[in-house]
This record gives C-alpha cells, sequence and structure tokens, in this order.
C-alpha cells in the first residue's frame, strides 16, 4: 500500500477529531450517530477521484468549519454535523 499523500494524511486527521469529539458527548445515542454519519461521508466520497483537490480540499474545509462550529459551542454538534 502505498504511503498517503498529505492530503489524504489531513482527512483521516480530520476524521479521527470527528471520532474524539463524538467520545466527549455525553448522549452516547448521538454520539453514535455521528459516528455512523461520518464514516458514511467518508465512505461515500472514497471513490471519488483523488486528482480533484479542488473537492477533496472544500468537503475538508466544509467538515472542520462544522466541527468547529460545534465544538466551540456556537451550535449543537448533532445540528451542525447531521446537517
Amino acid at each position: 500500500m502505498p504511503r498517503p499523500t498529505g492530503l489524504q494524511r489531513q482527512v483521516f486527521s480530520f476524521y479521527r477529531n470527528v471520532l474524539r469529539v463524538c467520545r466527549e458527548q455525553q448522549d452516547t445515542v448521538q454520539a453514535s450517530r455521528i459516528q455512523a454519519r461520518a464514516r458514511q461521508e467518508l465512505e461515500r466520497y472514497r471513490q471519488a477521484d483523488r486528482k480533484d483537490y479542488q473537492r477533496v480540499e472544500y468537503l475538508l474545509r466544509r467538515g472542520k468549519r462544522q466541527l468547529d462550529l460545534a465544538s466551540t459551542g456556537h451550535a449543537k454538534l448533532t445540528n451542525v454535523l447531521m446537517s
């Protein structure tokens, strides 16, 4: 298996951050839903063209923004990540 590129490492890092935030949640049912949604999104875009850097970077920025909003308390985690 070839070594992951820098962009792939960023995606993996983001996914781990989502899982970390879910572990900190009090409501285990909501946390499991969010984990499932994150996994679903990762699988959904897994087959995307790896050369389409703009799309991958856009999706990564969008996800990070949603996670930042949720983790700073400006919005509920479930409302942000489930939209």
